[in-house]
């Protein structure tokens, strides 16, 4: 929604992205060039987003974040962990140094003007992490309308 009206575009695992005579799709990506609406890969992704599993992890950490950071347009590269409430973050404008994000944090992507919290990103996952962290909340929220 963050991105209705604006020239960028959000696509799902569908999209694929090339680098040199490589492919990858990548589980979300921002593109804000103008891609024709039949484009079945880009060239151009502003963010890159990996969902990161036991089986891809390493591959996403290390194969692909080399890859994905020789794109010339890119400025984000987040990594989101399934089972615990953990979001890597490296961004071009901080050289690519990784920056980690937990439940009460915030994340701000600057290439798109977004600021949103760990917890909306895993507002529907229930793995431990979370499922402790909202009723942590919700006993402190108790405790303070008492």
């Amino acid at each position: 929604m963050h991105l209705k009206g604006k020239s960028c575009s959000s696509m799902m695992s569908d999209m694929k992205v090339k680098i040199d005579d490589c492919y990858f799709y990548p589980d979300v990506l921002v593109d804000c060039s103008d891609l024709a609406d039949d484009s079945v890969f880009t060239e151009t992704p502003t963010i890159i987003v990996e969902v990161l599993s036991k089986s891809t992890r390493q591959i996403e950490r290390v194969i692909k974040r080399e890859k994905y950071l020789q794109i010339p347009t890119l400025q984000e590269y987040i990594l989101i962990e399934q089972g615990i409430a953990e979001i890597e973050v490296v961004c071009r404008s901080q050289n690519w140094q990784s920056h980690f994000y937990y439940l009460g944090d915030h994340i701000t992507l600057n290439s798109i003007g977004l600021s949103i919290s760990v917890e909306d990103i895993y507002d529907r996952v229930k793995n431990e992490d979370v499922v402790t962290w909202l009723e942590k909340k919700a006993l402190a929220e108790q405790n303070v309308s008492n």
